[in-house]
């Protein structure tokens, strides 16, 4: 990522590694039209994909919380209170 040269470069990265689709899901897909329960399915694999959007939620806000921590002790510390 350090040879990145453009936001080009950097979207055409994201996108690349965004764009796989993944193994669990569709082996959960093909297992269900095996089975001719196709709706059970894909309905499984929403569900997957909302879980991992409310965990990587859950990380980022955590990780924003804590970088706004620091920045709150940074000035109280230079004492510039709030």
């Amino acid at each position: 990522m350090a040879s990145l040269g453009s936001a080009r470069e950097a979207a055409a990265l994201i996108l690349s590694i965004a764009i796989r689709p993944c193994t669990g899901a569709l082996v959960l897909l093909t297992i269900a039209f095996g089975l001719r329960i196709p709706l059970a399915g894909i309905l499984a694999t929403l569900a997957m994909g909302a879980g991992t959007a409310a965990l990587n939620a859950i990380a980022i806000s955590g990780a924003a919380l804590r970088i706004a921590g620091g920045l709150i002790i940074i000035v109280l510390t230079l004492g510039f209170g709030l």
